[in-house]
């Protein structure tokens, strides 16, 4: 008996992820597809920016994921259409528009303890970085949206923090590695869309604050 029902695909969601920022924010495009007759066999992918047309990002995936950068400030919606066996397609199923935005390390971040400033135009998001070597010295970082990320130089000497999400641990990070300046080396899970605070209390090592970013 032939295949005439076609398959059915989920809108995309998009989460940030750990890495670098390299002017783009690393993000992963993904979607759940479904078909009864002979499977899910590819899926097309297209995006929107600022309201623009929709251009295609990937034609010939199998996967039901995208690694992709995102750049700050731009509005970007994603759409999926899967195909089947039979050569069947799904409609399209359309994400809301997410924005990635960039802060720096004096933007909506308050300091406890003895933080100091140090600066490097080339290596921090913002010219300036905070540091310190206290145990105990804290950050809270304030922002509207479903996602944060840190962004850090991991070095040699690098410390690690403790991470509270709306005043609820959520492990440690760590920047102790090879060097990499903007670093991304924690990313908050999805939250709901709204106000949210990021607390990081410094355990040990040298902790050096450069920026965040957020996804809304």
């Amino acid at each position: 008996m032939p295949d005439t029902t076609p398959p059915t695909v989920t809108a995309p969601s998009v989460a940030l992820l750990k890495g670098r920022y390299s002017f783009a924010a690393p993000v992963r495009i993904s979607w759940t597809g479904s078909d009864h007759g002979l499977g899910v066999v590819g899926y097309i992918l297209e995006q929107n920016r600022d309201e623009g047309g929709w251009d295609t990002v990937d034609s010939t995936s199998t996967a039901s994921s995208l690694v992709r950068e995102l750049p700050r400030t731009v509005g970007y919606r994603f759409r999926v259409q899967a195909i089947d066996g039979a050569g069947l397609t799904s409609t399209w199923a359309t994400s809301r528009e997410y924005f990635v935005d960039l802060f720096d390390q004096s933007s909506k971040t308050s300091y406890a303890g003895n933080w100091a400033t140090t600066k490097n135009t080339a290596a921090y998001v913002g010219g300036s970085a905070r540091r310190t070597t206290k145990a105990g010295a804290s950050a809270t970082f304030t922002f509207k949206g479903i996602q944060a990320a840190l962004i850090a130089p991991c070095t040699s000497t690098g410390g690690s923090a403790k991470v509270y999400v709306d005043n609820v641990y959520r492990g440690t990070v760590s920047l102790h590695g090879a060097t990499s300046w903007r670093a991304i080396p924690w990313v908050s899970a999805t939250l709901s869309n709204g106000t949210h605070h990021v607390r990081l209390v410094v355990t040990k090592g040298t902790f050096t604050l450069d920026g965040w970013l957020v996804l809304r």
